[in-house]
């Protein structure tokens, strides 16, 4: 590709030379990445179904041209100054702009693959796996076959239900959707305890593909959830603003009141099960409203406060309904 950079003129049309050299880079690491058969809305092209469709891989391939060279053509040029082939330099913004359009339109298979990959490095690191077929730089890749060094067990599952046999994984779905030291932790341990669950050895993809279809099932149902406090008037920036004291010694004292007032009719409610609930979001939603936490989306204050996401929609109503009624009767 070096030879095309000295006399490229930005203005017009790529040579289709250089084009073909990036789309072959572009797509031995779209394969690599598991991306080549995975929908191209996950890379921010949702009018295809699929990289296989006329013009889905062109448009692509374009794209990265001017990601990869146009924009960078200074930077590029200026390296030819201290280097006869600047090849690397190039692939490396292909693999970058693969990076940026995965992460932003696509950021839980992103985070997923990244959280799976430290997982699976430390198990090897602690002899728990030995990984066969690595790629050049001996790192793992998706024909990564990894077995696990020792097993007791003599039972067959698959890989799927390896993971739902361990109480942990319910939660760890949810640390997975963001690259996480904690989350990557946490999965090391449950994959260290497949052999356990009578998994002897896998392919790396396959677990890859196996977690992101979890957490992508897992997360749309929180979405539905959080949609449906919403729904039910579950604001949390909206509410906490009502609730939010002044900043005026005055003020500050109808607000205290305010505060005492909301206290006094949530113990009335009944059961003592719900009331308890509202009593311990009230005081997050209090809290809040002294900080700068008030973006909190509905499921991760389910998730702060140990509260099923449905529960929380209905506590949610209830105690919006007591503020805003207080509100209303003018107490402050």
């Amino acid at each position: 590709m070096t030879e095309y950079i000295i006399t490229l003129q930005i203005d017009k049309w790529p040579p289709e030379a250089l084009l073909e050299a990036i789309a072959k880079v572009l797509r031995f690491n779209m394969r690599k990445r598991g991306l080549w058969t995975a929908p191209p809305a996950w890379l921010n092209y949702p009018e295809w179904q699929s990289w296989k469709e006329p013009n889905a891989f062109d448009d692509l391939v374009f794209d990265c041209y001017e990601f990869a060279v146009v924009k960078r053509i200074e930077g590029l040029r200026n390296a030819l100054n201290r280097f006869d082939n600047i090849d690397g330099l190039i692939f490396r913004n292909i693999k970058n702009f693969l990076t940026e359009q995965q992460s932003r339109y696509d950021p839980i298979g992103y985070s997923v693959a990244g959280n799976v990959k430290k997982a699976i490095q430390q198990a090897i690191e602690l002899g728990e796996l030995t990984a066969q077929d690595l790629d050049e730089t001996k790192k793992i890749q998706n024909s990564t076959l990894l077995t696990f060094s020792s097993t007791q067990s003599t039972t067959e599952n698959s890989l799927l239900e390896g993971l739902r046999c361990n109480k942990a994984w319910a939660e760890l779905r949810l640390k997975l959707v963001r690259r996480s030291e904690i989350a990557q932790d946490d999965l090391c341990e449950i994959v260290c305890q497949l052999a356990d669950n009578g998994i002897k050895s896998f392919l790396f993809k396959d677990l890859v593909n196996i977690i992101k279809a979890e957490v992508r099932t897992f997360n749309t149902v929180l979405d539905d959830e959080t949609r449906a406090l919403e729904d039910l008037g579950g604001d949390i920036p909206q509410l906490v603003k009502i609730i939010a004291p002044d900043t005026t010694y005055e003020d500050w004292k109808s607000w205290t009141y305010f505060v005492e007032q909301v206290e006094k009719d949530i113990t009335q409610l009944k059961p003592k099960k719900r009331r308890v609930r509202i009593e311990k979001i009230f005081r997050e939603l209090v809290r809040l409203s002294k900080t700068a936490e008030s973006q909190l989306s509905l499921a991760e204050l389910a998730r702060l406060l140990d509260i099923p996401s449905s529960t929380l929609c209905e506590d949610m109503k209830i105690l919006r309904d007591i503020v805003q009624k207080l509100r209303s009767d003018d107490l402050l």
